[in-house]
């Protein structure tokens, strides 16, 4: 008994201390507005002029240990970036990238800067690839030259419309299911793009739309609204594919907006302005909202998940209550998994969503007990005479992330990482 409550308590002290905030070096110099994922590399664009204490002109890469530009960068800020036929693409407020012209977006191929055809003639905010092609948003109206309202289409060598867009601006682009979803300060908030034609999601959003993020066949949306589907939502809601639904009592605050939304842990994480919810940025576990450890200092506007864990970026200049210049990195639970990586017991199914098993336990089952992620009881059951496996009823759980403990007659401590839908 001795043996097996100090491997719990170590299994539980791991993942108090898988729950950090780390900074990335010292950070940039102003305001980091989106961060990407390209050949392996973290990339953040914004407002900053210095990346790790060297000059970089709005964007920059973190290969882990350090910061380095990108050339000479571009001329103004960048707000949104995208991978798409193997180059990164970055839209923004700028005329140049690489001190050549390049009209409000520009692709960088690893070692260069190229433009995109004539550019558009205006702000670039988002991207989203859809059936091959990258889908652009923003505020522009023309496109490569091509009339495209607030949003365009590029297959890699021409521009074109796409229907006859939108009046306002697009902030946000993602897809769910088959269809585009665009979003933004627009009729209705958001509408969907079959491939032919543009249609609103149920009655929509009554403002603007800024993130978007999709899990388990839902649609998360975020931004400065107090009303979706004709009833009242705080800033988030969430869209079933037919209906819309509230996410709790959304957030709070004296001028309350989510910026930024990512599905990290099979949990929905947003960034914004914003002092309820649970903290800046929150999590939503499919029933609650969560802190996300003690938060940063001030507003997160890009979120990104990436190898275990979770990037942030905004105006902050601490993170966790400590040093982290405008960029983040928090590291959540999913490490210990690795820590147990040597033990053979397995979940079928996992995700589950009514019942669990567990197989493959060296001995006779004894007991297994299940954790919430922040390391409390949910659920404990003894068993007698049990085989090397067990099922186990997990239907009164909520949606979210957890740890089974699983002990067997000869006192061996296995766990594993089981997510509840």
């Amino acid at each position: 008994m001795k043996k097996l409550t100090f491997l719990l308590l170590f299994f539980l002290s791991i993942i108090a201390q898988a729950q950090t905030w780390s900074s990335l070096g010292t950070g940039v110099n102003s305001t980091v507005y989106s961060i990407a994922v390209y050949n392996s590399q973290i990339y953040a664009a914004g407002n900053f002029t210095t990346a790790g204490g060297s000059p970089a002109n709005y964007i920059a890469k973190w290969d882990g240990s350090s910061w380095s530009a990108l050339g000479s960068g571009l001329s103004f800020t960048a707000y949104a970036m995208c991978v798409y036929n193997g180059e990164l693409y970055v839209g923004g407020h700028f005329l140049m990238a690489g001190g050549n012209p390049a009209n409000y977006i520009a692709r960088w191929n690893g070692a260069s800067w190229d433009s995109v055809g004539a550019g558009t003639n205006n702000d670039v905010q988002a991207f989203a690839v859809y059936n091959g092609d990258l889908y652009v948003g923003g505020d522009f109206s023309t496109a490569g030259g091509v009339t495209a309202q607030s949003i365009a289409k590029w297959n890699g060598a021409n521009w074109s419309a796409v229907s006859t867009g939108f009046v306002g601006t697009i902030y946000a682009l993602t897809v769910f299911g088959t269809d585009l979803i665009a979003g933004g300060d627009i009729t209705n908030g958001i509408s969907k793009w079959n491939g032919t034609s543009w249609t609103p999601l149920g009655s929509g959003i009554n403002n603007i739309v800024k993130a978007m993020a999709v899990n388990n066949s839902i649609l998360y949306v975020g931004g400065l609204f107090t009303a979706a589907g004709g009833n009242p939502a705080a800033a988030v809601a969430q869209w079933n594919g037919s209906t819309w639904a509230t996410m709790g009592s959304g957030v709070g605050g004296t001028f309350p907006f989510v910026n930024s939304m990512a599905v990290y842990n099979s949990e929905i994480y947003i960034g914004g302005s914003f002092t309820t919810a649970g903290g800046n940025p929150a999590r939503w576990d499919g029933s609650n909202w969560l802190t996300v450890g003690t938060g940063t200092s001030a507003g997160v506007l890009a979120l990104l998940s990436y190898n275990n864990s979770l990037y942030a970026g905004g105006d902050f200049t601490t993170a966790g209550g400590n040093s982290a210049s405008r960029i983040a990195k928090w590291n959540s639970v999913a490490g210990v998994e690795d820590y147990f990586e040597n033990n053979i017991v397995h979940l079928f199914p996992n995700p589950a969503q009514n019942e669990i098993t567990i197989e493959d336990v060296p001995y006779k089952v004894e007991s297994i007990t299940i954790y919430n992620s922040t390391g409390e009881k949910q659920l404990c059951q003894v068993i007698y005479k049990a085989e090397k496996s067990a099922g186990l009823d997990i239907e009164d759980l909520k949606p979210g992330i957890y740890f089974i403990a699983v002990t067997d007659e000869k006192n061996n401590l296995m766990t594993r990482k089981m997510v509840k839908l």
